[in-house]
């Protein structure tokens, strides 16, 4: 059977996933993030407008991807569009797209005239520094909150700029600690101002002209969860078109640490998905159960289950199966729920039921010891 890439936008915004107005003649900052609904690891790159920003190297099935840039200044205030892109970069193909409308206004700002990272390859936990240099505009004072901000739209560290006309910062410094995502962020140092636009104020938003990157580096001595996919239950005999069906999926912890998983359910190909998130302990499973609408026409669909850790950003494990939707008549020929009980027309597998009793009889156990 023949691979399948596929992505889909899951936002885009100039503020994390909010939209907020760009400033006239100052760089704006962009957020992207998206999911990898196909069945085999890609290389996403992000085109704005006509021009390739940002590349997410090997986003594996089920996992996400973000992508942080700065584009060009507005060139003038009022309503502006773009489209953002995300393409295959092996082959150039378009993943998805989506058309962006956003305000342009106009306000008095300053710059953020440097910017830069020390140590730029670290451990979670560890602190980094941002060295940055800010100006005020010379014919108004700059009253605004720096941020530094990472690809996630997480904002790192923040501190209020008060400054005077024609005043500067040289060479300050905000710390932060690196965050429990081990990959290589991008980052950029992010202002707000105010602006006016058909009478209104509005806050908007712009960016240092560049983006500055340091990667968080695995350490082999920091216990980790590790996950894995022991089973997926799903209809074994054909369903009808739009008939709601229940996948079950049992997820196993394998590493060393606590962690917190987020099992992703969706069709191959189609711009949708499910997401479900759950607290797994080391050594011990977990359920995460979904409810879907199965596609209207009659045909077979593939569906991939992966389960993504949000902490180490890496995607741990992943299934597929086969669902056959049938005409009501050849549907009906099979048992509507088998191998569990249907409750409120919810097909709960027994394993499911097993799970959650021993959940519960660990509960009862642990209040009989206090």
């Amino acid at each position: 059977m023949a691979s399948v890439k596929a992505a889909m936008i899951d936002y885009v915004g100039t503020n994390g996933r909010n939209l907020m107005p760009c400033i006239v003649g100052a760089p704006c900052p962009w957020f992207v993030g998206f999911t990898n609904v196909g069945d085999v690891p890609v290389d996403v790159v992000v085109v704005h407008g006509s021009k390739p920003v940002a590349t997410v190297p090997r986003v594996a099935p089920g996992a996400h991807g973000y992508a942080l840039y700065v584009a060009e200044p507005c060139s003038g205030p009022g309503n502006a569009s773009t489209v953002v892109m995300i393409k295959d970069a092996l082959t150039d193909y378009m993943l998805d797209a989506k058309t962006v409308v956003y305000k342009c206004i106009d306000a008095t700002h300053g710059r953020v005239t440097k910017l830069g990272l020390s140590p730029t390859r670290v451990h979670a936990g560890d602190l980094v520094t941002a060295t940055y240099s800010v100006e005020a505009p010379s014919d108004a004072p700059l009253k605004s909150f720096l941020r530094i901000v990472d690809e996630t739209g997480a904002t790192l560290a923040s501190k209020p700029i008060n400054l005077e006309p024609g005043q500067s910062i040289v060479d300050d410094t905000l710390s932060f600690n690196a965050p429990e995502r081990y990959a290589e962020h991008t980052v950029t140092a992010m202002l707000t101002a105010e602006g006016q636009l058909n009478g209104s104020t509005y806050l908007g938003v712009y960016s240092y002209g560049s983006t500055t990157s340091y990667t968080v580096e695995w350490d082999n001595q920091r216990p980790e969860p590790r996950f894995e996919i022991k089973r997926v239950d799903s209809p074994s005999t054909p369903v009808r078109p739009q008939q709601r069906f229940t996948v079950a999926v049992l997820v196993h912890n394998a590493g060393s640490a606590t962690g917190r998983a987020e099992v992703v359910l969706y069709r191959i190909g189609a711009k949708n998905y499910q997401r479900v998130v759950i607290n797994v302990d080391s050594g011990s499973d977990a359920p995460a159960l979904f409810t879907v609408s199965a596609p209207p026409e009659p045909g077979r669909y593939r569906y991939g289950v992966g389960v993504y850790d949000p902490v180490w950003m890496n995607s741990d494990d992943y299934r597929d199966f086969t669902l056959s939707v049938e005409t009501a008549q050849a549907a009906s020929q099979g048992p509507a729920c088998s191998g569990g009980v249907e409750l409120a027309g919810v097909c709960i597998p027994y394993w499911l039921i097993a799970v959650a009793a021993a959940v519960l009889l660990m509960g009862s156990a642990g209040e009989g010891r206090r």
